[in-house]
């Protein structure tokens, strides 16, 4: 009798044991991650938007009948006074009557927003400079790293050049060391980026699809999208690049690693995978990839990299991580989010599975 006592004890710690291991996988308030390192910085938080010439051109030659540069759109507030005062500040001297028809005439209702298709017909009637400043300026964080504070920091230099080593490579990581040893001052989309952030920062596609799925794993290997292993299926008058939530799934399980924010701090190049999970979900339970809402990758600080939607309308940023959180908390009903770890060896094996057969 004693020892099945003894048993049904044992049992009972293992099991808490393990509950407890599942639950600290999971984050569900911000103040409850551990940022990582640290570096003395100087950020300004510009307005970025898209070129005027690639704005128009979109306009022009999107057809989704026929590729995939996707047509440009807009959301308004279905409301008669808010589309007159943006007819006011969008629209041409003597086209605004024109303007308001076409609004009201171009739009899919949406509960109490309208979106709004923009064809080639609406470019003479508005200010395009107006109209890209109302519905095409994004935020972005400018972040200078002060390194004349940070060189006499050695332990917090050799740490970041070891984080940095996975992702910008040794000899980009020695460029980085020697700008810090002269002083010189460090721009961080210039030097402190891997080669598919440092030129997707700021920039706006064309087309429709690439998304913060594909940015996330673009920014731990950039041949990820292009590998039909790993990217299996093609939507249709989206650009294949483009990485589905049954996807990103697969990938963070090949590739990387969960860990535990309350053992560990933030490194550079983890994902922050943000979930919206049931509201009977209980933490060690199984996990639909379908509660998968949006990912960010972790620099430094509290600066975040990361696509806000698959939809060319949306920029490459830099962002703060309690922004992105705020604003996933107002998207969701029960956010949570797990941290994945770019494992630290190269796995250059692919599945023997049919690349239909896994899902599809």
């Amino acid at each position: 009798m004693e020892t099945q006592w003894l048993k049904s004890v044992l049992f009972a710690l293992v099991f808490l044991s393990l509950d407890s291991r599942a639950y600290s996988t999971w984050v569900t308030e911000l103040s409850d991650l551990s940022l990582g390192l640290q570096l003395p910085v100087y950020e300004d938080k510009k307005k970025i938007r898209p070129q005027r010439k690639n704005l128009i051109a979109r306009i022009r030659h999107s057809n989704q009948e026929k590729n995939t540069i996707e047509r440009p759109s807009v959301r308004i507030a279905h409301d008669r006074d808010r589309i007159f005062d943006i007819v006011n500040e969008i629209g041409k001297a003597g086209k605004k009557l024109r303007l308001y028809k076409y609004l009201r005439r171009n739009f899919e209702a949406n509960g109490e927003w309208i979106r709004v298709s923009v064809r080639p017909s609406l470019l003479p009637l508005i200010n395009i400079d107006r109209f890209i400043e109302r519905f095409y300026t994004f935020p972005h964080y400018d972040v200078i790293v002060d390194t004349q504070l940070l060189r006499k920091q050695p332990a917090t230099v050799a740490e970041l050049s070891t984080q940095l080593a996975w992702f910008l490579g040794a000899d980009n990581v020695a460029k980085v060391e020697q700008r810090i040893a002269s002083g010189l001052n460090i721009d961080v989309e210039r030097w402190l980026l891997p080669a598919f952030a440092r030129r997707a920062a700021r920039s706006f596609n064309r087309n429709r699809g690439p998304n913060c799925f594909h940015s996330a794993v673009s920014f731990q290997d950039e041949s990820i999208p292009e590998n039909d292993r790993l990217n299996v299926k093609r939507e249709k008058h989206h650009h294949h690049t483009m990485i589905n939530f049954d996807e990103l799934w697969r990938i963070l399980h090949k590739g990387m690693y969960v860990i535990s924010p309350s053992e560990t701090d933030l490194k550079y190049g983890d994902v922050i995978v943000f979930f919206d999970l049931p509201e009977d979900y209980h933490f060690g339970g199984g996990i639909d990839y379908r509660w998968i809402k949006h990912a960010t990758v972790y620099l430094f600080n509290e600066y975040t990299f990361s696509k806000g939607s698959k939809s060319a309308n949306t920029p490459y940023t830099v962002n703060l991580l309690r922004e992105e959180w705020t604003k996933w908390r107002n998207y969701t009903k029960n956010l949570a989010v797990r941290i994945y770890r770019k494992a630290q060896v190269q796995v250059r094996s692919l599945p023997r599975e049919d690349r239909l057969d896994w899902l599809y």
